[in-house]
């Protein structure tokens, strides 16, 4: 359960700098912050060939709360 805390505080603090940020920017525009970041390799890239997959926090209404790791998302091709 600490991990799972962990892990939610952190996804706030770092949108909330995000957010601190794109404000100074201009208008803040959640669709596009949210649209570039899921178009990103969704990585943590360490050392050469060493990444750890990005923690997901999904909120759904009848669900509740779901966290697991970005390398269990499907693969997207983009173009």
């Amino acid at each position: 359960m600490k991990k799972i805390i962990q892990v939610v505080l952190s996804a706030i603090l770092l949108l909330s700098a995000g957010s601190l940020m794109a404000a100074e920017e201009g208008a803040y525009n959640p669709k596009d912050f949210a649209l570039h970041h899921i178009a990103d390799a969704n990585t943590w890239h360490i050392v050469g060939n060493v990444s750890i997959p990005l923690p997901v926090i999904v909120y759904h209404k009848e669900d509740g709360l779901a966290i697991f790791l970005s390398n269990k998302l499907p693969e997207a091709h983009h173009a």
